[in-house]
């Protein structure tokens, strides 16, 4: 399969799951992916690429430089690739909101020590996410919540 038709795949799968794509031509910046995508505040960078293709320095730095952004920024050898990478999105957003639902738990709770609630929501904000349940579970089989 070639790029081209591995970005039609793309951007057609990227349309039914009703994300704005942008196939990118050419843009002030070299080395730019070949595909912007948005939905509910997301943003994904796809650089596509056929089987065994590989990606110049150039385009390794853009992407690089994209994640040290915040930005999701991806290559696709194959267009089932792009399935996996919105799985993954969609489980960290349902993760992050049910993070969010327990930090509010945690802090609504009048009976808990404010050090340690501090102390939690630093853990779950620096991504220490497997700690910080374990210590939601010690505090909730204390007082019995």
């Amino acid at each position: 399969m070639t790029e081209q038709e591995i970005q039609k795949k793309v951007l057609d799968y990227l349309k039914r799951e009703k994300w704005i794509a942008i196939k990118t031509i050419m843009l002030n910046k070299a080395g730019m992916p070949d595909i912007i995508a948005f939905k509910d505040g997301v943003t994904i960078f796809l650089e596509v690429k056929k089987p065994g293709g590989k990606l110049t320095l150039l385009q390794k730095n853009r992407l690089e430089t994209l994640r040290e952004k915040g930005f999701i920024a991806k290559v696709i050898y194959d267009p089932f690739d792009l399935t996996y990478i919105l799985l993954n999105i969609m489980t960290k957003d349902l993760q992050g909101r049910y993070l969010v639902r327990i930090a509010q738990l945690i802090c609504e709770e009048e009976r808990i020590d404010s050090d340690w609630k501090v102390q939690v929501l630093r853990l779950f904000a620096y991504g220490k996410v497997e700690e910080a349940m374990k210590e939601v579970a010690k505090i909730t089989k204390q007082l019995d919540m």
